[in-house]
């Protein structure tokens, strides 16, 4: 997206980092949130940063597997697949 318009890009970001600022709502609950729903989107790639950033603001396993489950009655076992992969590569991103 950068290379296409890279003022775009950066208000885009800039609206991420506000969103996922700790306010009422803890930053790893946004995370997750946002997880979520990108793994009912099956996209595999923006679900694996969600979960990584999550991790990193100190969602615990216990937590992932919740919303991992939470997924399956409004999105599918799919969507649940998507998270559970997106889940371990994270893991390995955070690890090395």
């Amino acid at each position: 997206m950068k290379e296409k318009n890279e003022d775009l890009c950066g208000a885009f970001l800039e609206l991420h980092k506000i969103a996922l600022n700790d306010g009422l709502i803890p930053k790893k609950v946004k995370f997750l949130i946002h997880a979520a729903i990108t793994a009912s989107q099956h996209d595999l790639e923006s679900t694996i940063m969600h979960i990584t950033g999550a991790i990193r603001s100190g969602a615990s396993e216990k937590e992932l597997l919740e919303t991992a489950i939470t997924i399956i009655p409004v999105a599918g076992m799919l969507s649940f697949g998507v998270f559970l992969s997106a889940w371990n590569k994270a893991r390995e991103k955070v690890i090395s």
